[in-house]
């Protein structure tokens, strides 16, 4: 399923002018949504930097769907990309409701390299603002310097590393460590 604009209506938001749209997921983008998913699964496991399950669980899309948390990112009407943005999440128990938390993070193998994660995040640093909230805060395995790298570099600042589980939906119960991250939102994270 691609980006149709009589589908998506109001919930599409425009990033940039090199038509790029960022719309809300529906029930119709779930394949498109896992095949982002699972392939950026597959190329992780391959590169020794494993996150995710192969195939990405189905039932962890469709709840995020109905919590109507998933984005997908189309460009000429062709979905290259998807996040989450929800404005809760349980690792980070214990803090204000001042935060949106990112998820799920992905582009397609062949559009990697073209600055697109850093464009949803900025994307997603507009919603939180536009919410009235303060933070950014997303979750990546303490382990893997690649991505933790890639974060610093989007001026995202550790928080703390915690102990945590893989999501039931993720099949076998996983331990994971966890380096929490969190930016100030503003007009100055845009690369």
């Amino acid at each position: 399923m691609g980006c149709d604009n009589q589908l998506m209506g109001a919930a599409a938001a425009n990033i940039d002018s090199g038509n790029l749209v960022i719309r809300r997921a529906n029930h119709t983008h779930l394949n498109v949504v896992l095949k982002v998913l699972t392939e950026a699964a597959t190329w992780q496991a391959a590169e020794r930097e494993a996150v995710w399950p192969v195939p990405f669980p189905s039932a962890t899309v469709q709840a995020s769907m109905v919590r109507h948390e998933t984005y997908v990112l189309c460009r000429s009407g062709a979905v290259i990309g998807t996040v989450a943005l929800c404005w809760d999440d349980p690792v980070w128990e214990g803090q204000l409701p001042d935060s949106g938390y990112v998820h799920r993070l992905a582009v397609l193998r062949h559009a990697s390299g073209e600055g697109l994660g850093a464009t949803m995040l900025a994307w997603a640093d507009r919603k939180i603002a536009d919410a009235g909230r303060t933070w950014l805060r997303l979750d990546c395995p303490a382990s893997n310097r690649r991505l933790r790298t890639y974060y610093e570099h989007l001026r995202f600042q550790l928080v703390r590393e915690v102990e945590g589980t893989s999501p039931p939906e993720f099949g076998a119960s996983v331990s994971w460590h966890l380096a929490l991250n969190q930016r100030h939102v503003n007009a100055t994270n845009v690369p």
